[in-house]
C-alpha cells in the first residue's frame, strides 16, 4: 500500500528500524516492551530488543539500517 495517509509510516520509504519504549502506567508493575524484527535479508529474526536499551549486545532499536523490515514481533514483560 502506498497510501501516505492510511497506510505507510515515515515519509513512504520502507521501514529499516524500529525503536520501542513501553511506559508502565502509575501504579502497575513496572514492566518493558520486548520486540524482534526481520530483515528482507532473512528469514531469521535478529536478536530481541527491550526498550531502547544499549547494553548487552543491544543498540537502542531492532533493525539494520539499509534493510528493510519484513515482519516485527512485539510482547510486553
Amino acid at each position: 500500500m502506498k497510501d501516505l495517509d492510511y497506510g505507510v509510516l515515515g515519509d513512504g520509504t520502507p521501514i529499516q528500524a524500529v525503536e520501542l519504549y513501553y511506559y508502565t502506567p502509575d501504579g502497575y508493575l513496572y514492566k518493558k516492551v520486548h520486540y524482534r524484527v526481520s530483515s528482507s535479508e532473512s528469514k531469521e529474526y535478529y536478536a530481541v530488543q527491550i526498550d531502547n536499551e544499549k547494553k548487552n549486545g543491544m543498540d537502542g532499536y531492532a533493525g539494520k539500517i539499509g534493510c528493510f523490515i519484513d515482519k516485527l514481533q512485539v510482547w510486553i514483560e
